[in-house]
């Protein structure tokens, strides 16, 4: 009697399962790839006399299977980024993080333009909330760089 209904059950979830949705199941599984560094982030100090300023950007697109989310920074010339993100539901958290230790040595004395490409593969059709942080050790905390709304559709 038990197997029966073990086999009733294992039916019923295959049956929901193949013939749900996305959208009832909701958002497919986001998974971090990896930030790719560009801008300042590449230059050396030589090369920082003729890189340009630009205004701070957010885009979005997708190549292939992979979204990317491109944030781009006006900041102090010579810091040492690294990023990292979290997926949480719905919701994709990002951070970019000045990672300097001694205040007056990290920096030279201009502005930069850093560009940061969070990559993500696994995304569905749907909105996904977005939030970028940015940790600068001359502040008292982090400060939210930019949020909003992705919304993908295929």
């Amino acid at each position: 009697m038990k197997k029966s209904f073990y086999m009733i059950g294992v039916v019923f979830l295959s049956f929901l399962l193949f013939f749900c949705d996305d959208e009832t199941i909701g958002h497919s599984p986001l998974n971090y790839v990896g930030t790719t560094l560009g801008g300042c982030n590449t230059l050396s100090l030589k090369s920082l006399k003729v890189a340009e300023s630009e205004k701070d950007t957010v885009l979005f697109s997708i190549r292939n299977d992979t979204l990317h989310v491109f944030a781009g920074l006006n900041y102090t010339c010579c810091a040492p980024f690294e990023t990292k993100a979290t997926l949480k539901g719905d919701s994709i958290l990002m951070q970019i993080k000045d990672k300097c230790s001694n205040l007056s040595s990290c920096y030279c004395k201009c502005m930069c333009y850093y560009t940061f490409d969070f990559l993500f593969t696994g995304f569905g059709e749907g909105k996904y909330n977005y939030q970028i942080m940015l940790n600068n050790p001359r502040q008292s905390g982090p400060t939210v760089f930019r949020e909003g709304i992705i919304n993908i559709q295929k």
